[in-house]
C-alpha cells in the first residue's frame, strides 16, 4: 500500500523536520517506498555539489533511506535496516556536520549535513536501534 504525500507532511512535521520549499520531489518519492506501518521518526538533508544532489536522509522505525535526488534525474534509494546497523555517529563541524552509518557489509560517510537536524537524527536512531526512548521524547530541532 503507498503512503499519502499528507500522512508523509505530518510525520515530518512532528519530527520537528523543518520543511523547506521544493521538497515535494523528495516526499512524493517517500510516498512510494514507505511501508503502511513504518512511522518517520527523523529527518536531516545535505547539498552534494559535487553532482548537484540533495541526499534526503529518513529515519524511519525499522531503517535508514538515503535518497539522492539529482537535479533533472530520478531518485536513487539506498536503505539500511536498523537491526543491521552496527554503529551510527554525528561529527560537529564549523557550519555542518557528518554523519558516519556502519553496517555488516558497508561503511556510509555522509558530509555537510544540516547542523540543526544531524545531531538529533543521529541521537533518535541509536534510540531507535537499542529501543531506548529518548529522556526528552519532544526533543525538537531549535532554529
Amino acid at each position: 500500500m503507498i503512503m499519502t504525500t499528507e500522512r508523509i507532511v505530518d510525520m515530518l512535521e512532528n519530527t520537528g523536520f523543518p520543511m523547506a520549499f521544493g521538497m515535494q520531489k523528495e516526499i512524493a518519492a517517500l510516498s512510494g517506498i514507505l511501508h503502511k506501518n513504518e512511522e518517520i521518526k527523523s529527518a536531516t538533508i545535505c547539498f552534494n555539489q559535487s553532482n548537484n544532489s540533495t541526499n534526503f536522509l529518513v529515519l524511519t522505525n525499522q531503517r535508514i533511506l538515503k535518497m539522492d535526488m539529482m537535479l533533472g534525474q530520478d531518485k536513487f534509494c539506498e536503505e539500511f535496516s536498523l537491526l543491521k546497523v552496527e554503529s551510527i555517529s554525528y561529527q560537529k563541524g564549523m557550519l555542518m556536520g557528518i554523519i558516519e552509518i556502519q553496517c555488516e557489509d558497508k561503511q556510509l560517510k555522509i558530509k555537510k549535513i544540516d547542523k540543526k537536524t544531524g545531531e538529533v537524527f543521529v541521537e533518535r536512531a541509536k534510540a531507535e536501534m537499542t529501543g531506548i526512548e529518548l529522556a526528552n521524547p519532544f526533543m525538537r530541532n531549535i532554529c
